[in-house]
């Protein structure tokens, strides 16, 4: 009888446990999230990512990176695409430069990786402002002439991304100390 009653005491334990940890990372990622040029996207962005139902500020941060390497890498096979597809010389131009950007978008991306591996959160905002400002770069491109960028959404989910690595990295980062 005494098995019996320690099962559902046991469950109960466990789901209060799981409901404060999910409540804890919830409160985490919505004060990661302030600090973002687009908040709504920052919480909608996290909150769908299983990974951070339990998470800490560094994985946080960890799993902000994976998803902003994914969209870049997946971007740049979509300009490839793209550039494989394209007859106007002009959008080749543009896409070629594109490219380019997004191979620096995704040097900065690895290298903050690298930066938070090694606790180094200035570099990592650093890093991370570098490759998030690649992609608006290819975007400001598409303004002349009146060409509408095949990549607008791309670009802006990418720099956003980038942004929320940037904001957690800034939390990240101690405090100045006047030695």
């Amino acid at each position: 009888m005494g098995r019996l009653l320690s099962f559902p005491i046991l469950l109960i334990v466990v789901t209060i446990f799981l409901q404060i940890s999910n409540s804890m990372s919830s409160s985490l990622i919505h004060k990661t999230c302030k600090s973002t040029i687009d908040k709504k996207f920052c919480i909608d962005t996290l909150d769908s990512d299983p990974r951070t139902a339990n998470a800490d500020l560094v994985s946080l941060a960890n799993i902000s990176l994976d998803l902003t390497l994914r969209n870049a890498t997946d971007t740049r096979e979509y300009i490839s695409h793209l550039l494989e597809n394209a007859t106007d010389p002009v959008m080749k131009k543009w896409l070629n430069g594109c490219l380019k950007s997004y191979g620096g978008a995704l040097a900065g991306i690895r290298d903050a990786s690298r930066d938070i591996a090694s606790k180094d959160y200035e570099s990592m905002v650093h890093s991370i402002q570098i490759g998030g400002s690649q992609p608006l770069i290819c975007e400001q491109s598409f303004g002349e002439k009146g060409h509408k960028s095949p990549l607008n959404h791309r670009n802006n989910d990418v720099n956003r991304l980038s942004n929320i690595v940037g904001a957690i990295a800034s939390i990240l980062m101690p405090p100045d100390r006047d030695d």
